[in-house]
């Protein structure tokens, strides 16, 4: 019969301080032929010595313990785009920009939920297939299959499809969210979750406040501009913007 596992002291010991979080004091460091057994440092061979473990993940100060500090470290980043250590690979993606917002448009134009617009720009020379790329955060929408987006065309995402289709670019209607009045961030990912384009915009601030339903849109000076940044951008000459053509306010 098979008796069933038992934990040795040390192993016990590292359950143990898991659950408090605490860190080790005054323990051997690791020698070369130590073997480590993973997230607790057992070691097994002497010389070596169990040097304890820490496995909360929230305590983001390592000081043993998840307090005030851990909060307001949480705190400062809240709300922000992660991004990966990597930069994207648009050698293997392609770069798309997003270049022109229509987050609220006036009342004369029409309704926020028929009216609204995000305009995605392919600078590039070569046509980009879109299945499984995604927009998130203020809005959600997943490129369907055989979506393409041609060297140096625009695309337009909108609540409703009809109020822009038929103009001569591709139109498609997110799926759910929406671009705030007051303020959003959009995400625009590779298929594999690559952070390609995001910005944060804002009605107030360095950012254009005549986008804010008076009747023009949010454009993007130039494409090769930085849209993360509310100086890159300004309010369209055109009432209610110019959705998948080039921007009224482009620089060369």
């Amino acid at each position: 019969m098979k008796l069933p596992f038992l934990p040795s002291t040390a192993h016990a010991a590292c359950f143990f301080l898991s659950i408090s979080c605490l860190l080790p004091g005054g323990l051997s460091a690791q020698s070369d032929v130590c073997s480590d057994s993973g997230a607790c440092n057992y070691l097994a061979v002497e010389p070596c010595s169990y040097t304890g473990c820490n496995v909360c993940s929230t305590d983001l100060d390592q000081d043993g313990v998840v307090g005030g500090t851990d909060l307001l470290m949480f705190l400062s980043d809240f709300g922000q785009v992660c991004l990966l250590d990597a930069e994207p690979d648009s050698a293997s993606w392609g770069q798309l920009v997003i270049t022109e917002i229509h987050y609220n448009p006036a009342g004369t134009q029409g309704p926020d939920s028929q009216f609204e617009f995000l305009e995605i720009h392919n600078p590039g020379d070569a046509v980009i297939a879109l299945e499984g790329w995604s927009l998130n955060d203020g809005l959600s929408f997943v490129f369907p299959s055989g979506a393409i987006i041609t060297a140096g065309d625009f695309l337009v995402l909108c609540p409703d499809s009809m109020t822009y289709a038929g103009l001569g670019y591709a139109v498609y209607a997110w799926s759910s969210g929406g671009i705030n009045n007051s303020g959003e961030t959009v995400v625009l990912r590779a298929p594999d979750q690559t952070v390609i384009d995001f910005l944060t915009y804002s009605d107030h601030g360095e950012w254009p406040t005549d986008p804010d339903g008076n009747g023009p849109s949010m454009e993007l000076y130039n494409v090769l501009w930085d849209n993360a940044l509310g100086a890159s951008w300004g309010g369209s000459i055109d009432h209610g913007g110019t959705p998948g053509t080039v921007n009224s306010l482009w620089l060369d």
